[in-house]
């Protein structure tokens, strides 16, 4: 848990790396039809909209964050809103841990094999916060009913950046 802690520190602190791709990679294209959206290559037009109905996320756009999404996770966006859903776990609990949680929403189904986490939230610029999603240990080393972290989403678009940094990062716990 230290270990985890020291990272989402260096994430919230480090600088944003926008200028080369890493390790060489050429740049990503800007979203062509039916290829997922990079984030940091097509980031959403600045504005202030309102959230998406649930019908509108069909038509949205498959989003690339800057991390490869857990198994079982996937990640789209309607105008400037994110929405990453996570499934086929026993998930606890989910919250905003740090950061602004306004116009955050979240959905937890828990309490079966195939529940699932939902985070909605709007990215623009000077935005930073930290969401957490905890789910059931089923292991030997916790007891019956104990929680574990199962992920952490780290989002941020410093001012001066030219698009956010999404990341959800999967405990190894």
């Amino acid at each position: 848990m230290k270990r985890l802690a020291a990272l989402l520190i260096a994430l919230a602190l480090a600088p944003s790396a926008r200028s080369a791709p890493p390790n060489g990679a050429a740049a990503a294209r800007p979203n062509a039809a039916g290829s997922p959206r990079d984030l940091a290559a097509d980031p959403p037009a600045g504005g202030t909209t309102p959230m998406p109905a649930r019908s509108e996320w069909s038509g949205g756009s498959e989003a690339t964050p800057a991390r490869p999404l857990p198994t079982g996770c996937e990640a789209r966006i309607v105008r400037e809103w994110l929405r990453l859903r996570c499934g086929k776990r026993r998930f606890a609990s989910v919250g905003v841990i740090s950061g602004d949680a306004k116009d955050v929403a979240l959905w937890l189904e828990s309490g079966k094999d195939e529940g699932f986490a939902e985070f909605i939230l709007p990215l623009r610029a000077g935005d930073r916060r930290i969401l957490q999603v905890t789910e059931l240990a089923t292991d030997a080393l916790h007891a019956s009913g104990q929680q574990r972290l199962a992920f952490i989403v780290s989002e941020q678009w410093p001012a001066g950046d030219p698009g956010p940094t999404v990341a959800v990062l999967q405990s190894s716990s």
